[in-house]
């Protein structure tokens, strides 16, 4: 029942992205004329609006996932040289409402979770080999497990957070032997948007909401570290948070933004003394947005929605106590605004520990957690817009299409 309610929620949220974003930007003039002038390749952008993206290693970049049904296009590759979107195999799977994607360390990409539709949730892992142009299934998650964040592992295998709690709220995948170890922490509760942070040297930091009070055996941060398999309980972050970021510096602190409601929070965590402290804070309040570390060690932080408990949608709180009727009698009252969308753009210097606006960029993006955000290695940021792609350039702190010309 709780895991339904959640599933709603969060499929409440990516189709209130999708909706609102075409509602208020998706102007037919507006986007021929733009298209028309920018020469962009042709690419259905909005398609992967609630899907995942990877890098692989020959600096392309696999997207997959849609929140339309359109079976015949669940997974294409951008080559930033070239400008160019080439159609690949195709996924077994649809995979929509946030689905996940992870470089594995032998080159191939892993695309893990997302749902068929509402209540149908995809337990196939798959991979990808761009050697052969082809995706193959690696294993299944267990039977009512849904996975929240990944992370590599220094002997291959991937952790995977999942809304399970207690020993089940991480696990660990073994390519080679397709086998699961249940390596979570008793205390762990249940939550949708666990945040998995790869610290170096096989540690990890596990950031979550919790549902549960939190006292001295209870916590909403964890350690994994992989050389001895043990999961720790850190003292807790200051704030819940719910679809929020967890952005690791050059320094090896790591940023949290985010994730609570109407509130502009962030925090930093100090991996020598293991303990959150307070920075920022944002200057707006979002979740569901996408943070960025650029090559200047600033954090580069687009997009989300300012609030979960959009416009008379009940708080999620609420929500774990309503029947399915009464959560989707909710959902078919609320009534998203333009305002409420989509926040500005802004970046947090490690250095000063502030953050500081940037321009909007010219072209709606579909900034979504796991979506198409990559930092590339000259430097600029890669994202996707209404328009195709798009850089945001750290040096000119200014966005802009690339070169035009370039068709498939």
């Amino acid at each position: 029942m709780e895991t339904f309610r959640k599933l709603l929620l969060g499929a409440f949220v990516a189709t209130v992205l999708c909706m609102g974003g075409v509602a208020a930007y998706y102007g037919p003039s507006f986007v021929r004329t733009v298209r028309n002038e920018m020469s962009m390749p042709r690419f259905d952008s909005f398609a992967h609006v609630d899907g995942a993206a990877a890098q692989l290693r020959d600096g392309r970049i696999l997207i997959l996932g849609s929140c339309t049904r359109d079976k015949g296009l669940n997974t294409e590759i951008y080559d930033p040289k070239a400008d160019t979107f080439q159609r690949i195999a195709q996924m077994s799977s649809e995979r929509m409402f946030h689905p996940l994607a992870i470089r594995m360390l032998d080159g191939r990409i892993l695309a893990a979770g997302g749902s068929r539709d509402v209540g149908e949730d995809v337990l196939d892992l798959e991979a990808y080999d761009p050697a052969q142009n082809r995706w193959s299934t690696l294993g299944r998650l267990p039977d009512g497990t849904r996975v929240s964040d990944m992370a590599n592992l220094p002997d291959g295998r991937i952790l995977f957070s999942t809304e399970e709690g207690g020993p089940m709220g991480l696990l660990a995948f073994d390519p080679v032997t397709k086998r699961f170890q249940a390596i979570g922490h008793p205390t762990m509760v249940v939550n949708g948007s666990a945040k998995l942070t790869d610290l170096g040297n096989g540690r990890v930091l596990v950031t979550h909401l919790d549902y549960g009070e939190r006292d001295a055996t209870h916590s909403n941060a964890y350690l994994f570290d992989a050389a001895t398999s043990r999961v720790i309980a850190l003292p807790s972050m200051a704030q819940a948070r719910q679809n929020h970021e967890a952005t690791l510096l050059t320094d090896g602190r790591v940023l949290i933004t985010g994730g609570t409601d109407h509130e502009p929070s962030a925090e930093l965590f100090d991996p020598d003394k293991r303990v959150f402290v307070p920075t920022g804070p944002m200057l707006n309040p979002r979740s569901l947005h996408t943070a960025t570390r650029m090559n200047d060690g600033r954090v580069l932080i687009v997009g989300g929605v300012p609030s979960l408990t959009i416009d008379g949608l009940p708080r999620p709180e609420e929500l774990l106590t309503m029947s399915p009727e009464q959560v989707h009698e909710a959902i078919k009252k609320a009534r998203p605004t333009r305002a409420q969308l989509q926040v500005g753009v802004e970046a947090f210097d490690p250095i000063s520990g502030k953050f500081s606006p940037l321009p909007d960029p010219p072209s709606p993006i579909h900034a979504t957690p796991s979506g198409l955000h990559q930092a590339m290695p000259d430097g600029r940021v890669l994202f996707i817009s209404l328009n195709g792609p798009i850089y945001f350039d750290p040096r000119l702190n200014a966005w802009a299409f690339p070169p035009p010309g370039k068709q498939p």
